[in-house]
């Protein structure tokens, strides 16, 4: 954040994820790649998978464009990610 001072709203922090995470339907996801894998999905895998449910969604409701669909990306809040919740903003 120091180095980008004069560009704040350029700043993107990420959270990660602790693997014990459970108690909803979105756990699926680890467990299924778990079972798949034989190993523990790291955030890239968790993100990528987000990021395909965002957009398989945006599209099932009507952006048809790359204008549309990152006019979504920009703009959404509380969408149910593979184990939480992902907002934009």
């Amino acid at each position: 954040a120091k180095r980008v001072s004069t560009y704040p709203e350029s700043v993107i922090f990420t959270d990660s994820y602790q693997s014990n995470f459970n108690g909803t339907d979105r756990f699926k996801f680890v467990l299924d790649y778990r079972t798949q894998f034989n190993e523990e999905p790291g955030l890239f895998e968790i993100q990528a998978y987000d990021t395909g449910l965002m957009l398989k969604q945006f599209i099932i409701e009507g952006a048809q464009s790359r204008s549309s669909l990152r006019s979504r990306l920009s703009s959404f809040d509380q969408f149910p990610g593979a184990i939480g919740y992902v907002s934009s903003g």
